[in-house]
Order: structure tokens, then sequence, then C-alpha cells
């Protein structure tokens, strides 16, 4: 079940905002759904990837989200629902999105044209101004990506600016 994969990331999301002077929480639907074998390790590993970029790079601290009009905690939800032949798997945070202009302004010279959908994939590229722990490596995406299309599915950023991220993750075309 969805559930189970998710667990240790619910109970980890409080923690990581309280690392950036941020607050967060992480709501689950469709837990009940049962996610193909061959996806669940990858889909862990990518999901872990995921929530932590929404925590450090996408939800403000308290004080920017109340300028913003918004709560002070964070929020991102995971969505997963079956599909025939596998199950799509959605991630949505209310923060700030996806700095396309801060990603771009990084980019290496020899990078070429890399359109704002591909932007968040370009390995060693990353808002974070420090590398820690938690950040800054520009893999994050990349990773994510990888490991999933070893198992037959795709991660597109469906809304990367404005009212936060929306991310995809169902299974490649045939």
């Amino acid at each position: 079940p969805f559930h189970e994969l998710v667990a240790r990331l619910q109970r980890a999301v409080p923690g990581w905002a309280s690392q950036r002077g941020k607050q967060a929480a992480l709501t689950v639907s469709g837990g009940e759904v049962g996610v193909p074998c061959q996806l669940a390790d990858a889909l862990t590993s990518a999901l872990t990837h995921l929530v932590r970029n929404s925590v450090v790079h996408g939800l403000e601290t308290s004080s920017e989200r109340a300028r913003e009009g918004k709560r002070g905690e964070g929020h991102i939800e995971l969505r997963c629902t079956s599909l025939p032949g596998g199950v799509r798997v959605e991630l949505q945070d209310d923060g700030c999105g996806i700095d396309l202009a801060g990603l771009r302004a990084r980019l290496s010279p020899d990078a070429g044209e890399v359109s704002d959908e591909e932007l968040p994939f370009v390995a060693g590229v990353s808002t974070a101004e420090e590398t820690d722990a938690m950040a800054g490596r520009g893999m994050g995406m990349v990773a994510g990506r990888h490991e999933l299309q070893q198992v037959g599915y795709g991660l597109r950023v469906a809304q990367a600016q404005g009212s936060g991220v929306h991310i995809v993750i169902e299974p490649l075309p045939a």
C-alpha cells in the first residue's frame, strides 16, 4: 500500500522543515492504493528527493508565507491513484514554486538551449545558495527521474511557478 511507502516521509517532513526554520506537514491520499513491486523501491527513493526539494526549495518560512497571505505552515500533499497497468503519484505543495530564473542563471554556458520543462532536471543546477546535507548539489530531480525511468515510469513537472509545484509520476507510454 502507498501509505506504507510514505509513512517515513510524513514523520521526516516536520524535522526537515525545522532545520530550515520552517513549518511543514505532509498529507497523503490514496494510501490504500497498491504500488507495483517493481516500482516500490524507486518510488520511495524518488519521493524522498522530491519531498525534500519541496521543503528546502519550495516552501517559505512562516514570516515569508505571512507576507504572501498564506498560513504559517507549508503543506505538501502526495496523492496516489490506480491506473490500468500501474499507478499515478502526484506531489503538490503550496510553496513559491520552482525558481526557473534562478535555475537558468546557474546553467553552465555550454548547457545549450534548455526548455522550462527540462530546466529542473539539469544535473548540477540548484537554487540553493549553499550546499549542505539536504540540498545544493542539483541532483534531487535528476536522481528521482532516473530511478523511475529504470522501472518504466516518468516524472514531469506539471506546474512549476506561481502557486506551488505540481509533480506527476506515471507509467511511460509503451
